[in-house]
């Protein structure tokens, strides 16, 4: 249910952003191309407190929707980056050919491009790993669990002082029951010798 419209989903955003980088001229490319890349070497970790309050505010929590609906957006910068330099890669010359024979930018993109895009696209699919899979819909469920095991481990701390206790109260039982066995032993010896001496 998240795997398979994650992959779709991020392949054809990406796709697209990359050819729009590749192929076209617009006022902003490069300076938004910088920010793009600037993007990549922020670390996950940083994105997932904000990630989950606009979630949250959202109303998306606990569900499948953070986890596909960004992903149209192409936020995965390095797949877009990737494509992009494939992109670079391959000559215009098929596609000023098919310009010529009057293909507009989508046909060119659906009948030329993505054929040639093939092993870019299978490396796009095959880096998507576990890590990419999940996002901040897991936090709840994260946030739930901590008191549970918070309550469990004073529930065992509680267990361990009150096997400490026993053991303690044992000890001082068997030290109680030896020291009277020791003054029983001295008083009968006692005795005798009162015995014998009379």
């Amino acid at each position: 249910l998240i795997a398979i419209p994650r992959i779709v989903v991020t392949v054809l955003s990406c796709v697209l952003v990359a050819y729009a980088f590749a192929r076209f001229e617009f006022w902003g490319k490069k300076l938004l191309f910088g920010i793009m890349i600037a993007t990549m070497m922020l670390p996950l970790i940083v994105l997932r407190l904000p990630q989950y309050l606009v979630f949250r505010e959202i109303g998306w929590l606990d569900g499948y929707l953070p986890l596909i609906v960004p992903s149209a957006f192409a936020t995965d910068t390095f797949f877009v980056f990737m494509l992009v330099q494939f992109l670079r890669g391959i000559p215009r010359d098929m596609e000023e050919a098919a310009q010529i024979d009057g293909c507009n930018a989508v046909q060119m993109l659906v009948h030329i491009i993505v054929p040639l895009l093939k092993p870019a696209i299978i490396s796009v699919v095959v880096h998507l790993d576990d890590e990419r899979l999940h996002g901040p819909a897991d936090l709840p469920q994260q946030r739930r669990e901590v008191p549970r095991l918070a309550g469990a481990e004073d529930e065992h701390r509680r267990h361990r002082r009150g096997g400490v206790g026993q053991r303690h109260r044992h000890q001082r039982g068997g030290a109680h029951s030896q020291r009277g066995r020791v003054l029983h032993g001295a008083e009968a010896l006692h005795r005798r010798c009162v015995i014998q001496r009379h």
